[in-house]
Formats: C-alpha cells, sequence, structure tokens
C-alpha cells in the first residue's frame, strides 16, 4: 500500500520501463485535491495529470472504500507515476500496454515466401503444359 497523509506532499513512483497505462485501486479523504500524474522517462515533463475530485471523483461511503483510477496514453510514454494533494491511498499499481490499438503488418520474409510459393505453383503448373 502506497499512502500520502499530506495536502502539500506528492509520492512519485518509478515504474521501471515505458508503459502506455498505470493506475491502482485507490481512495481518498473527502475536502482535499487529490492528484494523479503521469510523467516521461525524464522525471519531469508532466504527460497527463488530473484532480480526481473533478475529473473522477470517488464516493467514500463506508470505511475502506475506493475504485480504480489511472492513466491510460496512446503510447508507452508513461515512466513515473505520482499520487498527493490529498490524504490518498493507493493499494495496488496496475501497468498496461498503450491505447492504440495498431494492427501489426505482417513480416516482409512471410511475403516473400508467399510469392515464391506462387511462383514455384505457376512454374510446376507451366511446365506440365509443356509436357
Amino acid at each position: 500500500m502506497i499512502a500520502d497523509n499530506s495536502t502539500s506532499t506528492f509520492i512519485r513512483i518509478d515504474l521501471g520501463a515505458l508503459f502506455g497505462s498505470v493506475g491502482g485501486f485507490m481512495t481518498y479523504t473527502p475536502g482535499g485535491a487529490p492528484i494523479i500524474s503521469a510523467l516521461a522517462a525524464n522525471g519531469v515533463t508532466v504527460l497527463e495529470t488530473y484532480d480526481l475530485s473533478v475529473a473522477a471523483p470517488i464516493s467514500n461511503p463506508a470505511v475502506n472504500s475506493g475504485a480504480f483510477r489511472g492513466i491510460q496514453r496512446p503510447s508507452a510514454d508513461i515512466r513515473f507515476f505520482q499520487i498527493g494533494g490529498s490524504q490518498i491511498s493507493m493499494h495496488d499499481i496496475t501497468l498496461g500496454p498503450a491505447a492504440s490499438s495498431t494492427v501489426p503488418e505482417p513480416a516482409p520474409a512471410a511475403l516473400v515466401g508467399g510469392v515464391l510459393m506462387v511462383g514455384v505453383l505457376l512454374g510446376r503448373r507451366a511446365g506440365r503444359i509443356h509436357v
């Protein structure tokens, strides 16, 4: 569990590599400004930042209640995740790929192999005609 009990400090988590999405199950004390941020590999550039009390409020009707909150980007450029600005706690951290769903192109070798196979078949067929 990661927790920040101050409205003026932040906890920065080094993810160890670049990811396209990051988040976790979290809760915070109402009345503060709970902030989550995704930072670039240099640890300085803020890619996205959100005040959860405005962008995605968590209703806390009971003790130990919360919700999953996170950031997903179109490219894998998140290296650091930061929480703070309120009495906020995060139970776990979930990492994932970028939001883009590009379809991979076939490998050039497979294309060349397919063309060669067609050539061999046509050559055999042409050979039978001349016999």
